[in-house]
């Protein structure tokens, strides 16, 4: 799905996935995908809206960019900086703990110690589970196989209309890592070629 192309001439199915890397979620559309970046919870998700930061001075962890802008020029903060000498402009940290939560490494996301042993069996969870198995076959795909080397421009991306018209000249390179193998070049296949509308 990643290419946007099948190898099954008869496929009746759309391949256009698009990956969020921050929210770890695939979207089997493009409609799907841009409608997502749109969404409050990628928006949320960019503005650091749902990270944990903590504060060496006051020991404490507060929520997101905005409220720990809050916090270091509130009263208590700037108290407790005066008490113990210290400057008020500190650098928030990114919390990995919190008193009565267990930081779950797969969802980078804090969860109170009671919904833990429910957690991993979550949507929320299991849906970023698929995510990093998807993201490590498509690693597994691309890398060379079997002594084949694939270097150079193979990516055209979106050519428009008067490149199309001029031509477009890439220079891909196929390298063979074992003297004895030979490599035959079958053929080559557009994405665009094979990609059928709903």
């Amino acid at each position: 799905m990643s290419t946007g192309s099948c190898n099954t001439p008869s496929c009746k199915f759309r391949h256009d996935a698009h990956t969020c890397e921050p929210c770890g979620i695939i979207c089997n559309s493009t409609a799907l995908f841009n409608a997502h970046l749109q969404g409050k919870r990628h928006h949320k998700k960019v503005t650091d809206a749902s990270t944990l930061f903590h504060c060496p001075i006051c020991k404490v962890n507060v929520t997101g960019q905005r409220c720990w802008l809050e916090h270091v020029s509130g009263r208590r903060h700037q108290n407790e900086a005066n008490r113990i000498s210290a400057s008020t402009n500190v650098q928030p940290v990114e919390a990995d703990s919190a008193p009565g939560q267990v930081l779950c490494s797969i969802c980078n996301k804090l969860i109170p110690e009671r919904f833990w042993a429910k957690h991993p069996r979550s949507g929320g969870h299991l849906n970023k589970v698929r995510f990093m198995e998807y993201k490590a076959v498509l690693e597994e795909a691309e890398k060379d196989k079997h002594g084949v080397i694939l270097t150079g421009d193979w990516d055209l991306g979106i050519v428009d209309v008067p490149s199309a018209q001029h031509g477009l000249v890439t220079h891909p390179i196929i390298k063979n890592s074992i003297p004895s193998s030979q490599i035959v070049v079958v053929g080559l296949k557009f994405a665009s070629s094979v990609y059928v509308r709903p």
